[in-house]
């Protein structure tokens, strides 16, 4: 069992939010019992404020204060730790609109594979600051990065893309770091929500929208390809506001983009044709 100050910030707010599965859910509740009274009176206090616990998703805090616990820590480092788990995940957590990859990835057809390619031609340099091109990239990456990882590829060209980007990216090294150390280690031992902490990271060095977009977009251009139009139906994969910062000539496509998703029957041919357009001008 790890010590209590190693407890995962993500996999925590995942138990508040009852996204563990039933092992994983006890290993988490397990480390909280060893944790500080002040740590799980602090989460105690974040599960009453997310307002997203369900019923029995979470041991009560008073059965497990009846406990006898390790104390491993004092309570001030460990609170402070606790508060950053609880009020910066769940205020930076993405919501329909923004930085999407494992939704999209997850609705996408069983026949859908993660590119062998990346789905541009130039590399670029950089003087650090990203820009358009560098947020729409991530976003796409982020995509091929979680296919690869559902569907068991161990073609590691996303997660090298990603870390080439992010290494160009002022302020990005360490996240760079991560995704190359996962590339070289071909993502053993990595987990969903080790992928998506590495995505959120990836996509705030960013125009988050326009990494949302970018991830929208390949998500989308894989489906159309794939002929299957199950992942157009209903209202589960909205569409990202990217604003108003693009040329006319791309807001007229992303236009087209909504009115051939919102068709029915989906033209896919006609929309695959025009994803990649989009692609084209977003990326390079």
């Amino acid at each position: 069992m790890k010590p209590p100050q190693q407890i995962d910030p993500e996999r925590l707010a995942a138990l508040i939010d009852g996204r563990l599965s039933r092992e994983e859910a006890a290993t988490a509740r397990a480390q909280l019992a060893l944790a500080d009274e002040a740590v799980q009176s602090a989460f105690a206090d974040a599960v009453a404020l997310s307002g997203e616990g369900q019923e029995g998703a979470v041991v009560p805090l008073e059965t497990m204060r009846r406990r006898r616990w390790r104390r491993a820590l004092p309570a001030i480092p460990m609170l402070a730790a606790a508060a950053a788990v609880f009020f910066f995940v769940k205020r930076e957590a993405p919501n329909a609109g923004t930085y999407q990859p494992g939704m999209l990835v997850a609705s996408l057809p069983a026949s859908v594979s993660a590119p062998s390619t990346l789905p541009w031609t130039a590399t670029r340099g950089s003087d650090g600051t990203p820009d358009r091109t560098t947020a729409v990239r991530i976003g796409v990456l982020l995509v091929d990065l979680e296919l690869g990882a559902l569907r068991g590829d161990t073609n590691m060209t996303a997660a090298y893309g990603l870390a080439a980007l992010l290494e160009q990216t002022r302020g990005a090294t360490a996240i760079a770091n991560e995704f190359r150390e996962y590339a070289t280690t071909a993502g053993r031992g990595a987990d969903s929500l080790q992928r998506k902490r590495m995505g959120l990271d990836a996509s705030r060095v960013a125009d988050s929208a326009l990494v949302s977009l970018g991830a929208y977009i390949e998500a989308a251009r894989l489906a159309a390809a794939s002929g299957d139009a199950s992942f157009f139906q209903g209202s589960r994969n909205s569409i990202p506001d990217a604003g108003s910062t693009l040329e006319a000539a791309t807001q007229s496509q992303l236009a087209r983009m909504r009115e051939l998703t919102a068709t029915r029957p989906v033209p896919l041919n006609d929309l695959a044709a025009l994803l990649e357009q989009l692609l084209r001008a977003l990326a390079n």
